[in-house]
């Protein structure tokens, strides 16, 4: 599982690891891969609900997803809606 998160300040970061990863594992994952956080000012919600990440963060989501999808029992990449 690769868990994501998001929250205010980078003062949230360590909720992934403290809250929740033991959730997750509780709950019967198998193995949980190191989180992602990325704070909410790096995320902008357009007028038409449609949401987007700041170039860097996704460029580091790509990598982070690509990471977990290469792992073994990982999944095949689902492509990114175009348009």
């Amino acid at each position: 599982m690769l868990p994501p998160a998001t929250g205010g300040s980078t003062a949230h970061v360590l909720a992934i690891d403290y809250a929740l990863r033991p959730v997750l594992s509780s709950m019967g994952a198998a193995h949980v891969v190191p989180c992602w956080f990325t704070p909410d000012k790096e995320i902008t919600v357009g007028e038409d609900g449609t949401s987007a990440v700041a170039p860097c963060t996704a460029e580091a989501l790509v990598q982070v997803t690509d990471t977990f999808i290469a792992m073994p029992g990982g999944r095949t990449a689902v492509p990114a809606p175009t348009g």
